[in-house]
């Protein structure tokens, strides 16, 4: 992999070709996400939780229940605009449709997730000279 180096305050730094996380995943991956049948059912679970992101739904929601005060911006649900497997689908593939399996989320929040990114590469690595 071709890397270019450079010195910035004395830490050497190797920024690699950046590439989109799905690029790293096997191909079956990623044939699987550029499916119909993904697209068919990412869009059913949007329409399924009205497009509200779950974990900020139910934050807010145990925030009411237990009386703790919340901003007047942290009252609002964002729009869900991704659709997180919780099961991770390299991991279990026979779960990649299955609706208890998916939840839509913020991007904030799916990029909370644990597993968000976790085999990505790492777009830039130091090493101390």
């Amino acid at each position: 992999m071709k890397t270019n180096a450079s010195t910035i305050c004395g830490v050497l730094i190797l920024q690699m070709y950046k590439r989109r996380y799905y690029d790293t995943k096997p191909p079956w991956v990623r044939r699987f996400y550029n499916s119909k049948a993904w697209r068919k059912k990412r869009a059913y679970i949007l329409q399924r939780d009205h497009h509200m992101c779950q974990h900020c739904k139910e934050r807010i929601e145990k925030a009411l229940r237990t009386g703790v005060p919340l901003k007047q911006e942290d009252r609002k649900i964002p729009i869900a605009n991704e659709v997180h497997h919780i099961k991770e689908l390299e991991d279990y593939p026979d779960l990649a449709l299955v609706d208890i399996n998916l939840i839509s989320l913020c991007k904030a929040c799916h990029e909370k997730t644990k597993q968000y990114g976790k085999k990505a590469p790492v777009g830039v690595r130091i090493i101390k000279a």
